[in-house]
């Protein structure tokens, strides 16, 4: 289709992965600053409690960080949380708690002890370390996904409607402008057929009046100079009829030949677009195997018996080109890349080459009667 673009169905395409990769990475940053602000705000509690030692601090920190993370239950949407809280000086593991054991265990029940540890831990500061990821498989994560992939199915099938309407109207007005030529022509034929007539009339009306100037002059004389003004009259009415003929004729041959190069248009976007399918059906089917332009030329040229016999030779060097019977090599020389000629058919010629990246491109396909055409061709490649 003349006004589908390529271009933006590859970037509906491709934007929506890299779309995606980059939302869910700035999501995950996002929520990672925003639990840390968050944690940082409630995850000490009433500090006054811990310096009057009623609780421990690893107790105090777990559980405020237990009930935040329980009341936002960020795992139903995919997320996964990890916080880490320790010491900055002693490097102390604080947050996930573990349970200690021994003497420590025994007088951390001392409100003083457990004042003056909390002190200590508070003084040395605390450092809050969130690893937040986002399950690529989880509620969140596939909503993203699902969503960009909805919006770029949206914006290709509005720019299909959009090209469909673009090509209908323009399709509209060749035909209107065709109709409107076509009855230009009508127009000018009638007016051609009416002058048609009249001279026939004026060329009559010229031999009687001659007649009865010859039968005048035998009477008398004196006539003869008006008669001899109305001849010449009659002759000037019949020279501005003929030339107003000559006129329409050439009206005409224009509007004729305007209408044949509408349609030559219209046969040759039709041609291009049979190219254009016949080279991308080519490309889907053979994967290993590149299709040159002038291959296309000239296998749109050939019956349908020698396409299907030349498709099959594609078709073989497409899967293995080892099955395929060389006849002979058609250049060889220094500095100059090999090309290949094969027979099918009895009269039917294709020619093909190696590329480096050690695949197949397919160069001219013909007949005997146009084998000098192909070498010529690819002579001059």
């Amino acid at each position: 289709m003349k006004y589908f673009s390529l271009k933006i169905v590859i970037l509906c395409i491709l934007i929506p992965p890299l779309l995606y990769i980059g939302l869910v990475q700035s999501l995950e940053t996002y929520l990672t600053d925003k639990f840390t602000r968050e944690i940082e705000d409630v995850y000490t509690g009433n500090t006054k409690a811990l310096l009057e030692g009623r609780s421990p601090l690893r107790e105090t920190v777990s559980a405020n960080i237990d009930r935040y993370l329980n009341e936002h239950r960020p795992s139903r949407f995919g997320i996964s949380v990890s916080v880490t809280v320790t010491s900055d000086k002693e490097g102390v593991l604080i947050y996930p708690s573990q349970v200690e054991t021994g003497p420590e265990a025994m007088q951390i029940e001392d409100p003083n002890v457990i004042a003056a540890n909390n002190f200590r831990l508070l003084d040395n500061g605390l450092t809050i370390a969130v690893d937040l990821e986002i399950d690529r498989g989880g509620p969140l994560s596939l909503s993203i996904l699902f969503t960009l992939i909805f919006l770029s199915l949206l914006t290709i099938f509005f720019h299909y409607k959009s090209s469909v309407r673009k090509s209908a109207a323009e399709e509209a007005r060749r035909v209107e402008e065709i109709q409107r030529l076509q009855e230009l022509e009508r127009i000018q034929t009638d007016k051609l057929n009416t002058l048609d007539s009249d001279r026939k009339s004026i060329t009559a009306e010229l031999g009687r009046i001659k007649h009865e100037l010859d039968n005048e002059r035998q009477k008398a004389d004196k006539n003869e100079d008006s008669m001899i003004e109305e001849i010449e009259k009659l002759e000037q009415k019949l020279q501005k009829n003929l030339a107003l003929q000559q006129e329409q004729l050439e009206e005409i041959d224009t509007l004729k030949d305007e209408i044949q190069r509408y349609e030559k248009r219209k046969e040759g976007r039709h041609a291009r677009k049979d190219s254009d399918m016949l080279k991308k059906r080519f490309k889907a089917l053979y994967k290993n195997v590149v299709v040159h332009d002038r291959f296309i030329d000239g296998f749109s040229e050939l019956t349908e018996d020698l396409k299907i016999k030349a498709e099959e030779v594609v078709h073989q060097l497409n899967d293995d080109p080892k099955v395929v019977t060389i006849k002979r090599k058609v250049f060889g020389k220094k500095n100059r890349e090999t090309v290949l000629e094969v027979l099918f058919s009895y009269k039917g010629r294709l020619y093909f080459r190696n590329t480096l990246d050690k695949r197949i491109e397919v160069l001219a396909v013909g007949t005997k009667n146009t084998q000098s055409k192909e070498l010529e061709f690819l002579n001059s490649l």
